[in-house]
């Protein structure tokens, strides 16, 4: 098992502690052992990945990013009718 200070260093503070405790107790477990360490990253990484996204968009780049999504959903609305 890795050392805390690893998933720190590769993770960061908050995310690493969560990442390092989570494996530690899913160790223990006979059961819940057939998860991998990737798919419990997985996890915690995806939960905060929309957030993590968001922060790092400028607003014009997030505005096109939903005029994108909106255009794609509209085609496929007139393409039906």
């Amino acid at each position: 098992m890795r050392k805390l200070e690893s998933y720190v260093r590769k993770y960061g503070t908050e995310l690493g502690t969560k990442l390092h405790r989570q494996l530690q107790t899913k160790s223990g477990v006979s059961s819940a052992v057939s998860r991998t360490k990737k798919q419990i990253a997985a996890k915690l990484l995806g939960a905060e990945g929309g957030n993590a996204r968001a922060k790092n968009l400028t607003p014009a780049r997030r505005r096109a990013i939903a005029k994108q999504g909106a255009e794609a959903r509209w085609s496929k609305r007139k393409e039906t009718q």
